[in-house]
């Protein structure tokens, strides 16, 4: 993992032979997820989500940079 100037962690790990980066911010009471990658080598990286929480996708989510935003039930 990395860490940015706030000191929030990056993840970094690969499926196969493509590098992911996941990071996990919290705000407004609320958790905000960005997984990027590179979508023309990996179109269809399975991302899951947790249960318990309500899931939302950020309108500007596209392949390759997909954000979630996730609230507590």
């Amino acid at each position: 993992y990395k860490l940015d100037a706030a000191h929030v962690p990056t993840f970094l790990y690969d499926v196969g032979k493509v590098r992911v980066q996941e990071r996990f911010e919290a705000k407004d009471n609320m958790m905000e997820r960005s997984v990027v990658w590179d979508a023309a080598a990996l179109p269809d990286l399975a991302i899951s989500h947790p249960d318990g929480v309500i899931m939302t996708e950020a309108k500007d989510s596209t392949a390759g940079k997909r954000t979630f935003i996730y609230s507590w039930k």
